[in-house]
């Protein structure tokens, strides 16, 4: 037990060469600051499933309904993922059942936007574990900045009814789940992340904006100058089967072939970003080599009944293949499978070299040309790119430095 009276601010610093073992759970009063120093803690193998129980995260607010000003920050965790015979006996597929999460802010059966407040991750690396890295279930400005993470069991990042907050700079190779997913958040910014999902062990989308829960909504989120490549699911997931959603801001990213869901799993409705029961605005975004679509309304693996709205402008969408188990309009730069229930605003796109270009989606003033990127993987555009406009340029980087 880490302790202190909670009243006043402590901060505990480690020294670099210490490797701290694991084996009780971590609890923290308020107004603490943990400085690592690069020092690394590491779970116990075999951890006892009694005490490391499911949704038992390692380390945790004492209040878990108040907590407010803590902030770690320096430190690599080890999972000991491999090692966990204890629920390998449970589960013979042991990650994702909400085991050896990380960091838990809030209560999972009291969720309230209060739970946590003022709270702040960062330069932290999380490794080989079977749940979560950071969890969050309530809270209000929380921020998670400049992370790692590789062979994780759940999401990397998850904020649920979070109030107010930041995701950047998390570089994370996928294992299992997203390297973001917000369900029921407000004024949340995500950006300046690089997620690979060419592992061959994330089944999911890169990043998941959802909103599923009874009387809770979404608003005010904004996804930004992000990298996502290689995913299996979508490159981003937006689905809300509740009412009342805001509409989610999605602008200068970089996807590339993503959606390469094996056919085995049945899943076609993949690509770059595919949303449901949301309004979206898709702007100024470069999509190259994605499997299924560029964007679809479509329903990935969970379905809405609500009308909304998508705004697709200025984007760049090249060489879209079919998904490897593909549906209806597979292979689309721009898709809608969803009917009169998505009212569309889709212009000034460039959509080229895909295996069709639209799909039940009216459209003006798009082109169809090659965009002239600079060269392999490099994907800024030539000074004699047709995408390049007096005062602005289509695709990712518009109004970004090239």
């Amino acid at each position: 037990m880490i302790d202190s009276t909670g009243n006043t601010s402590v901060e505990y610093t480690f020294s670099k060469d210490h490797n701290i073992v694991v084996n009780s759970l971590l609890r923290v009063n308020n107004n603490t600051t943990w400085d690592g120093n690069g020092c690394k803690f590491t779970l116990m193998e075999n951890a006892p499933v009694e005490i490391f129980g499911e949704q038992v995260p390692l380390i945790a607010p004492k209040c878990s309904t108040a907590a407010k000003n803590l902030i770690f920050h320096d430190i690599i965790f080890e999972g000991n993922r491999d090692y966990q015979k204890e629920v390998e006996a449970l589960y013979p597929k042991p990650w994702g059942h909400g085991y050896h999460n990380f960091f838990t802010l809030g209560d999972l059966h009291k969720v309230s936007c209060s739970n946590s407040l003022n709270c702040e991750f960062y330069n932290l690396s999380f490794e080989d574990n079977l749940g979560d890295g950071i969890r969050v279930e309530g809270g209000t400005n929380i921020s998670v900045h400049d992370i790692t993470g590789k062979r994780g069991g759940h999401d990397i990042i998850c904020y649920n009814a979070v109030l107010g907050g930041e995701v950047y700079n998390l570089k994370a190779d996928l294992a299992v789940n997203a390297g973001v997913r917000t369900r029921s958040a407000k004024n949340i910014k995500i950006h300046d992340c690089v997620l690979n999902g060419g592992t061959g062990m994330a089944y999911s989308p890169g990043m998941q904006i959802q909103s599923t829960a009874t009387n809770w909504v979404s608003s005010g989120i904004e996804i930004y100058n992000n990298y996502i490549h290689d995913t299996w699911g979508p490159g981003i997931q937006v689905v809300g089967n509740v009412p009342n959603n805001e509409t989610v801001s999605i602008h200068n990213n970089l996807f590339v072939s993503c959606g390469a869901m094996p056919a085995a799993n049945k899943l076609p409705n993949v690509g770059a970003i595919v949303y449901d029961g949301f309004p979206v605005d898709i702007e100024y975004n470069t999509v190259a080599g994605c499997y299924g679509f560029g964007f679809a309304a479509a329903n990935y693996d969970i379905s809405s009944t609500y009308p909304a709205t998508a705004t697709i402008k200025r984007n760049i969408v090249v060489g879209t293949k079919k998904a490897l188990y593909p549906g209806t309009g597979s292979g689309a730069a721009i898709a809608n499978l969803l009917g009169s229930r998505y009212i569309f605003t889709c212009l000034e796109n460039d959509t080229y070299g895909n295996i069709s270009d639209f799909y039940d989606v009216a459209h003006s003033r798009c082109l169809s040309v090659d965009p002239l990127f600079v060269g392999s993987g490099d994907y800024r555009l030539q000074t004699s790119s047709p995408c390049r406009f007096n005062g602005y340029q289509l695709g990712r980087y518009n109004g970004v430095d090239d």
